[in-house]
C-alpha cells in the first residue's frame, strides 16, 4: 500500500502571522503584553507541532515547562496591524533548551517585542525534570546544502540551533543564517 508523502517543514526556523483584533488592545489603546506573552506560547506550540516534537514529546510522558521567561518590549503595535513571529531553538542543556522569539511589524520591519524562554523537559508523571532524549532533539535536525562564505558548496547536516553545520568529513562551521556571518543554507 503506497503511503502518501507529506513535505518537509523547515524545522531550523519557524514562522508564523498574527493579525491585532480589537480584543487584543488595553486601555492605552496598543497591544497588550498579555497578548503577547500569549503569541509566545501559541508559536512556540505550532512549532513543536510542525516538527513531530510535541507528538514525541506526549508518546515519552513528558512536557516542556516554563523555567524562565525574558520579553523585552520594545515598541508598540496597534489595531489591524499585521505582525511576524520568528521563533528558534538555538541551545540546549541536559534537561532545558532556550526558545527564542522575535515579533516584527510588517508595515516598516520594526520589531515590536523579543523573548527568550527556558524550557524545561518534565516527565508528567513524576513531575520531575528528565534528560532531553536525543530522539527528540533529533526532531530539530535537517539535511540540506549548504554554501560556505568562500563559495564552495557542499552538504551536511544542519542543527536546529542554526549555529552549527555538520559535514559528512566531521568538520563543523560555526556560523549561521540567522545572523548572516559565512554560511547560507539552501534547503533540500
Amino acid at each position: 500500500m503506497a503511503v502518501a508523502m507529506q513535505p518537509e517543514e523547515n524545522p531550523i526556523v519557524f514562522e508564523q502571522d498574527f493579525v491585532i483584533t480589537e480584543e487584543m488592545i488595553d486601555r492605552n489603546k496598543h497591544l497588550n503584553n498579555v497578548v503577547c506573552v500569549q503569541w509566545i506560547q501559541d508559536i512556540s506550540v505550532n512549532h513543536s507541532d510542525s516538527t513531530g516534537g510535541t507528538d514525541l514529546m506526549e508518546e515519552l510522558g513528558c512536557g516542556w515547562m516554563i523555567h524562565t521567561q525574558h520579553v523585552e518590549y520594545k515598541a508598540q503595535a496597534f489595531l489591524g496591524e499585521k505582525i511576524h513571529g520568528i521563533t528558534w531553538v538555538p541551545e540546549y542543556s541536559k534537561i532545558s533548551t532556550n526558545r527564542h522569539c522575535k515579533f516584527i511589524r510588517e508595515s516598516d520591519g520594526k520589531e515590536i517585542f523579543s523573548s527568550v524562554t527556558t524550557w524545561v523537559l518534565v516527565d508528567m508523571k513524576r513531575g520531575r525534570p528528565v534528560a532531553i532524549p536525543e530522539e527528540l532533539k533529533d526532531k530539530l535536525l535537517i539535511d540540506g546544502v549548504f554554501v560556505t562564505s568562500n563559495g564552495v558548496m557542499t552538504s551536511g547536516l544542519w542543527r536546529k540551533d542554526v549555529r552549527e553545520c555538520l559535514f559528512p568529513t566531521g568538520m563543523t562551521v560555526w556560523s549561521s543564517c540567522v545572523d548572516g556571518s559565512g554560511v547560507s543554507c539552501l534547503l533540500s
